[in-house]
């Protein structure tokens, strides 16, 4: 299924990228993320990736905190 395209501009986050695809026991196990999270490709990769963000600061705050939960494990 092809989302349908946005209008405007949206700030998304990556959680992770790969050149194969894995569901959400992957993410919980390895980075205790339940979150949901889209799947985007190109060139070869598999993008994760998370959140709709109006703007840039909101987005980077998102994976400040990723990235900050990954880091205390």
């Amino acid at each position: 299924r092809i989302p349908a395209p946005e209008k405007g501009v949206n700030f998304k986050v990556q959680i992770a990228a790969a050149h194969r695809e894995v569901g959400k026991p992957y993410f919980q196990a390895r980075h205790s993320y339940s979150g949901d999270f889209q799947i985007e490709r190109h060139q070869g990769w598999v993008k994760y990736v998370t959140g709709n963000h109006p703007d840039y600061r909101s987005a980077r705050d998102q994976r400040v905190a990723f990235r900050d939960s990954n880091a205390q494990r």
